[in-house]
């Protein structure tokens, strides 16, 4: 079973990427863990194959968001650690959250370490996004709220 994370993902000239967004809006961080072809332009960098283009050379621009059930609750994975998983709880009952032992790591915020057999129903979905947009009369490259989740 391959490692299950929540990421953004790009889909450049037909090839999904792990992808990044920076250092301007505009711009899209594509990473390979294996060499693509050469004729491509990725860069070799520690540990993966990266390559910088412009938003509009992105055909799509996505959440990878794996999800699950944890004791009848949901969640999502932030990581996979092989045979531990690092979830968030996705319920709204922080009382049901503390029951089943999670932590809070912020207000209304519950995460946990467990077996990855403990997690059912795995599953990935996928939601498209858009770039966030500045608006003309300001300089800041800051994410609008609407767009914080990315």
């Amino acid at each position: 079973m391959s490692p299950m994370r929540f990421r953004l993902m790009a889909t450049y000239r037909g090839v999904p990427y792990e992808a990044g967004i920076g250092p301007s809006d505009s711009d899209v961080v594509l990473f390979a863990a294996c060499p693509p072809p050469e004729e491509l332009g990725f860069e070799p960098a520690p540990g993966h194959w990266r390559k910088r283009v412009i938003r509009a050379e992105v055909d799509v621009l996505w959440t990878s968001r794996p999800v699950g059930t944890f004791h009848g609750e949901p969640c999502l994975v932030l990581d996979d650690m092989g045979d531990r998983l690092h979830i968030v709880y996705q319920g709204t009952d922080s009382r049901r959250a503390r029951e089943l032992g999670y932590w809070q790591v912020d207000r209304g915020v519950f995460e946990l370490l467990t077996p990855r057999e403990e997690v059912t129903g795995l599953t990935e979905e996928k939601a498209e996004k858009g770039l966030p947009r500045r608006s003309p009369d300001r300089k800041s490259t800051r994410l609008n709220s609407s767009h914080a989740n990315i």
